[in-house]
């Protein structure tokens, strides 16, 4: 699971190559989702790129992560763990840094119980079905199969 490209200006965007979905940045930590036979199977942090460090157990404190979905083919569904802003401002800001950091700190918590103290949020930017299930694999495709499984 790779980095998203970015832009943060009109110029950076249009410098992107090919056909460009522009989407709100959720400062948060990439997690990938896996479910198999409708149930949430795995969880894993973007780590380097190639491997990622295995999450489930907390990852299943999200209240906001569906723990399944109508699916029984495999699924993986893409996003980031985030916090908000304004509960972070609130509560934690003396305490951490940035939001990034509490959420990233709290998903990776040896006692998954601390996690889901740590109002957590999941919201999904993309699903990956089996070939033979995915229409194309649009991005509206994608916004509408996450919608209609419960995802933010």
């Amino acid at each position: 699971m790779g980095s998203l490209l970015k832009g943060h200006t009109e110029s950076d965007v249009e410098a992107l190559s090919g056909e460009t979905i522009a989407m709100p940045k959720i400062d948060g930590l990439s997690m990938s989702v896996v479910y198999k036979n409708g149930k949430l199977f795995k969880a894993v942090t973007r780590g380097d790129g190639i491997e990622g460090e295995d999450v489930t157990a907390n990852a299943m404190q999200i209240c906001s992560l569906p723990k399944s979905v109508s699916q029984l083919q495999p699924v993986e569904v893409r996003g980031e763990v985030y916090v908000d802003r304004n509960w972070f401002a609130t509560n934690m800001a003396t305490q951490f840094k940035n939001p990034r950091n509490y959420a990233a700190g709290s998903l990776k918590q040896k006692d998954p119980n601390i996690t889901g103290q740590r109002n957590l949020s999941f919201v999904a930017y993309r699903a990956i079905f089996p070939v033979s299930l995915d229409g194309g694999n649009t991005w509206m495709e994608n916004e509408t199969a996450l919608h209609h499984k419960s995802f933010e």
